[in-house]
């Protein structure tokens, strides 16, 4: 399952990085991409990812969710 996250606040490759460690940190997930120019990110899952959960991960290191989407 993909599920595509629109991320405000990414302006560098640390910030990627910051973001995709977040990302893959999280249980369940097994691929991550971020992509700094469209300020995206698509994780890849067996289940869905509780959008609170992703919520929660980017805003703890200091970013915010503009979108989840399935």
């Amino acid at each position: 399952m993909k599920q595509y996250i629109s991320i405000e606040g990414m302006s560098c490759a640390h910030c990627v990085n910051h973001v995709k460690g977040a990302l893959s940190s999280i249980e369940g997930v097994q691929k991550t991409d971020v992509n700094l120019h469209k300020k995206n990110a698509i994780i890849e899952s067996d289940i869905e990812i509780n959008d609170a959960l992703i919520i929660q991960s980017i805003k703890d290191i200091g970013y915010k969710v503009i979108e989840i989407k399935s």
